[in-house]
């Protein structure tokens, strides 16, 4: 079972710092040779938590690194953060799941063109 880290990083309108959960196969080499999922959580209110998640697991165990972000409309980071995609929905929200494949591809780790 792969352990997540929590990570944050900005949104790209610089109004939130978003958290997210990075999970990593075992023994990754630092080399821009890996794939990456961004998985989002449903809702718009709920997130992601550090549990057990069988397609996560899945898809660290076949090689893939997987970051999982609380954007904005997350539950659990206060109410204006859970209010701030209220009547822009795919607008900010979509900008923070944006972010953390940007965030992802600075690593050093995932394939940056893809």
């Amino acid at each position: 079972m792969a352990e997540p880290y929590l990570v944050h990083y900005p949104s790209r309108d610089g109004k939130w710092t978003i958290s997210a959960f990075v999970y990593m196969p075992y023994n990754l080499p630092r080399q821009e040779i890996s794939p990456a999922i961004v998985y989002v959580h449903g809702g718009p209110a709920a997130q992601s938590m550090n549990s057990f998640n069988r397609f996560v697991q899945y898809m660290v165990n076949q090689g893939y690194i997987v970051i999982a972000p609380n954007y904005r409309g997350s539950t659990g980071y206060g109410k204006e953060f859970q209010n701030a995609n209220l009547f822009d929905m795919g607008g900010g929200d979509l900008l923070d799941v944006l972010a953390a494949a940007d965030w992802i591809k600075q690593t050093g780790y995932v394939i940056p063109k893809n």
